[in-house]
């Protein structure tokens, strides 16, 4: 029986590698190393399950068909979005604010949305970074934090 070899490069959506990367191919296991590449050695070749799991990436698990000698197998796993939701409250009566504006802009993207009858506001698809957000309303100092 040959012996193969997997190896590849785990990357996320945005073509950044991806460290600490858990991956398993039949008996093997490793983790991506600081530029997103592993390798595991010693597999019978045949047909196997490749499984990629991260924190906040998820997990990918794909059948693969390994052939003798070495093999390439590289990965794009994708941030799972988060999400931001929150109340804005008039800093005196400690009531909730309707219809303020509030921008977020970021890294990730920008996104806008304007708080409820309640001051309660949601925005959804977020990705990893870091943002600043502005709250605007008629009668009210802009915040920007």
């Amino acid at each position: 029986m040959a012996f193969a070899k997997i190896s590849g490069k785990v990357s996320d959506q945005f073509n950044n590698p991806l460290k600490g990367v858990s991956v398993n191919c039949g008996w093997g296991l490793a983790k991506t190393d600081e530029n997103g590449k592993y390798g595991i050695s010693g597999l019978c070749s045949g047909r196997h399950t490749a499984t990629f799991t991260k924190k906040d990436y998820g997990r990918i698990q794909m059948a693969v068909t390994i052939n003798p000698g070495a093999n390439i197998l590289n990965v794009t796993m994708v941030f799972e979005l988060g999400t931001l939701s929150g109340k804005v409250t008039d800093s005196v009566s400690n009531a909730g604010l309707p219809g303020v504006a509030i921008a977020m802009t970021g890294q990730g993207g920008n996104a806008n949305t304007i708080t409820d009858s309640t001051g309660n506001f949601g925005i959804t698809g977020i990705t990893p970074g870091s943002y600043s957000f502005t709250f605007t309303k008629t009668g009210y100092v802009t915040v920007t934090r």
